[in-house]
């Protein structure tokens, strides 16, 4: 039969004509006999090199794989050209799609790119405004609390003037408070005088005579109970003092008295407890009086032979508050509502980060040392209203002294500078007056545990805040802990 226009091939459906020029371009692209592995179309047979055979023999056995290849390919590819033209095309596309993915990835960055710019813009703006802002500016900051500070010094001293007028008439009711919470704190602490010596009795008893465990030696009291600095809830300190037997010094020496009397006292105090430390100490609550005694060993039992003697800081320290107080009588009462203050605020405990007793008496006579060479005279600053130097006490310590700087000396009666002694470490620089200074030209911070000085801050400013008001708020009140 003679062949049918166009070619050979021409009469075959368009199916056995997809497989031929599949079959091409397959070998023109230079693919294997894999390339449509998983379709179900087998080529190999196709591309096997024949010895004989022409490419239209070749061609012709692709008919057989018609069917599958029709399902394989999509139904609008019916034409050699129209294959080959959907593989460009979805080249094409696939280029398409990787330059879309780099321009939308750039667009991204140009995106960060002028997002940062705004930020830097924005940040760049706020620099320039706080340069020219008088409140934030660090340099026109510190003028600005300087201007701030010296405005409510006027209004405070003009404030204090009102009240020592009053009270020199007998007519200011905070100074009539101060009076009256002291007196009230003195006769508390004089009712727990007598129970505080019926324990120191009770102690010594056990300790004292032939045959007590320490014959020549004793509990003697310090501390706070000692200077008459105490509050009703303060406890009892007590040091043990005493020469050593040899016995006990073979035995474990100031450990083991302090152990033998935990157990003498334990029939009457089951609650006593030991405490093995570098400087062993016992303590217990006494039911009698309700107060907590503290008995550590002195410095006699920790003495070792050959060595030079030590002496008990504590006894030191309440010799010299002792002498302080009667040089400054104003000191015992302020140092007494302080004190209560501190405790009202839980930040009365040195184990605690707190401002100790000790530490508050120094802050207390540094302020009349300091306000006495600003008079010129210790009688003018003695003879104000307690009030007045309450007040005053706690406007300073809570508004213009500043802790990050400034140190309190009393050994030389002023605020020093920091920067004499190198000390920025600790929140609260006070100076230990009966302590040799050290080598290195620092001194010796008796308020080293205080963790926040802007907690204490706070507290002083509060207390002014209710004291200071048109109708002040009672001390006893704000002592209470109820």
């Amino acid at each position: 039969a003679p062949a049918a226009p166009g070619g050979p091939f021409a009469a075959e459906p368009p199916e056995v004509k997809l497989a031929m020029g599949l079959v091409d371009l397959l070998a023109k692209k230079g693919m294997g006999p894999n390339a449509l592995a998983g379709t179900g179309i087998d080529l190999s047979a196709l591309s096997a090199q024949e010895p004989r055979g022409s490419r239209g023999q070749r061609l012709s056995k692709a008919a057989a794989y018609g069917g599958k290849l029709a399902g394989a390919l999509p139904p609008t590819a019916r034409s050699v050209e129209q294959l080959t033209m959907g593989l460009e095309i979805y080249e094409c596309e696939q280029e398409l799609a990787r330059r879309a993915a780099v321009e939308m990835q750039q667009a991204y960055r140009l995106r960060q790119a002028l997002y940062d710019v705004k930020r830097l813009r924005l940040q760049n703006e706020k620099v320039l405004a706080e340069r020219d802002h008088p409140t934030r500016n660090t340099d026109r900051q510190r003028q600005h609390m300087r201007e701030h500070v010296q405005r409510q010094r006027n209004r405070h001293d003009e404030m204090m003037r009102s009240i020592a007028a009053r009270a020199a008439a007998g007519e200011d009711p905070l100074d009539a408070d101060v009076r009256a919470f002291v007196d009230a704190q003195t006769e508390s602490c004089d009712r727990q005088a007598a129970l505080v010596d019926e324990l120191i009795a009770k102690v010594n008893g056990y300790l004292q005579g032939d045959s007590g465990l320490l014959p020549s030696g004793g509990v003697v009291l310090f501390g706070s109970r000692a200077t008459r600095l105490s509050l009703p809830s303060s406890d009892v300190d007590l040091v043990l003092q005493g020469e050593l037997t040899p016995e006990l010094q073979r035995a474990g020496g100031a450990r083991t008295v302090i152990l033998e009397l935990v157990n003498l006292l334990a029939k009457e105090h089951p609650d006593i407890k030991f405490i093995d430390a570098t400087i062993p100490r016992c303590t217990f609550v006494d039911p009698k009086s309700g107060l907590t005694a503290d008995i550590t060993a002195g410095p006699s039992l920790l003495h070792l032979p050959g060595t030079a003697p030590l002496h008990h800081t504590g006894e030191v320290a309440s010799a010299y508050v002792r002498q302080l107080q009667e040089e400054w009588h104003p000191l015992r009462p302020l140092v007494l509502i302080v004190k209560a203050l501190l405790r009202r605020a839980h930040y009365h405990e040195p184990f605690f980060g707190g401002l100790s007793s000790h530490g508050t008496v120094m802050m207390v006579g540094t302020l009349l040392k300091v306000m006495a060479k600003a008079e010129g005279s210790e009688e003018a600053v003695a003879s104000r209203p307690l009030s007045v130097l309450l007040c005053e006490f706690l406007f300073v310590f809570g508004f213009e002294f500043d802790y990050a700087k400034h140190g309190v000396s009393l050994r030389r009666g002023e605020f020093f500078d920091r920067i004499e002694v190198g000390d920025f470490i600790a929140p609260l620089l006070v100076e230990d007056p009966i302590a040799e200074p050290p080598e290195d030209g620092k001194v010796v911070n008796v308020t080293h545990v205080v963790t926040s000085t802007q907690l204490l801050q706070g507290i002083f400013r509060a207390g002014y805040s209710m004291l200071t008001a048109r109708k002040h708020t009672s001390l006893s009140v704000m002592a209470s802990l109820e």
